[in-house]
């Protein structure tokens, strides 16, 4: 038998709602803080142990005076804080970050250009519950559709600004998992993390949490204000109060949130878990496997589609 465009969008479903397990289990993102922060073999990149904790200080020899002095001073500052290699493993972490990304940006175009639902179920998917409680017609599921076809393509413009904003300097990110490695290790309160999480909040806008699952599997469209605004004029009364409702009640749930740090974005980067360093390097290195793969199924997906008879589009 041969596999047909439901089947396809299926296994998509499937494999997309798995990278939630797969995180979960390699960083261990649920975990209490008490065992987030369990220490494991400490990482060198520069072959001089673990880096000098924050606040510590040493004398540095030539060889290390000179490597400070080719550093941005951004860098500098963080090496004289956290160690150089602390701060080397942090930057290697971003670059890990960058990857992650690049390959949500790949993925929001791919969802967007998709024909009809398109990845993961489409606008179905994207609702969740709320699609079912709104009981569309088949005329608001087209707009419906429309409308997150739009959210995917703004997702994916703020993504590749983000991503340029980083490969330019890092230094903000870099510093937030530096901040992030030593409260997990004790080294700062948990108030002066928040703040570390808080100041960043502005700086790394636009960069996803790649350990919050809720950024796996097309996102949800109901962050976006536009893509909410446009639902609205497309329901009647009674479906706009199903909505206003939903909406009040995630809001709040995030508000209640013990994790949320006030102004930092949904699902935000900034919101990252304290984690020591070298276990979120070993989590960041999985996400993006994870990432690449789903990429390349979604790619893989998309060829089929131009040689499986009925796989073109994505129907309903």
């Amino acid at each position: 038998m041969k596999p047909n465009k439901t089947l396809l969008l299926a296994v998509g479903a499937l494999v997309v709602a798995g990278v939630a397990i797969i995180l979960r289990d390699k960083s261990g993102f649920e975990a209490s803080p008490a065992s987030s922060s369990e220490s494991g073999e400490k990482v060198s990149l520069s072959g001089e142990g673990t880096g000098k904790p924050a606040g510590s200080s040493g004398r540095a020899g030539p060889a290390s005076r000179a490597r400070e002095e080719r550093q941005p001073s951004a860098y500098a500052d963080l090496v004289a804080r956290y160690g150089e290699a602390r701060t080397n493993l942090s930057k290697n972490v971003s670059a890990n970050i960058v990857a992650v990304m690049e390959d949500a940006t790949e993925m929001s175009e791919m969802i967007a250009s998709s024909e009809g639902e398109g990845f993961g179920g489409g606008i179905g998917a994207a609702l969740g519950g709320l699609n079912g409680e709104l009981q569309l017609s088949e005329e608001q599921r087209d707009k419906a559709l429309t409308l997150f076809k739009e959210h995917q393509k703004r997702k994916s413009a703020n993504y590749s600004a983000a991503v340029d904003r980083l490969r330019r300097d890092p230094s903000p990110l870099m510093q937030l998992v530096l901040a992030g490695d030593a409260g997990a290790r004790g080294e700062i309160t948990e108030d002066e993390y928040r703040k570390s999480q808080a100041d960043a909040g502005e700086s790394l806008a636009g960069i996803i949490n790649p350990l919050d699952r809720k950024n796996f599997g097309g996102g949800s469209p109901m962050r976006d204000p536009e893509f909410v605004k446009g639902l609205e004029a497309v329901l009647d009364e009674t479906q706009n109060e199903t909505l206003a409702a939903a909406v009040a009640k995630r809001e709040s749930e995030y508000a209640l949130d013990p994790t949320t740090v006030p102004g930092v974005e949904e699902g935000g980067i900034a919101g990252l878990q304290k984690m020591e360093i070298e276990k979120l390097d070993e989590a960041m290195e999985s996400a993006r496997k994870v990432t690449t793969g789903i990429k390349s199924m979604m790619e893989g997906m998309g060829g089929l589609r131009g040689v499986i008879p009925g796989a073109q589009g994505g129907g309903r």
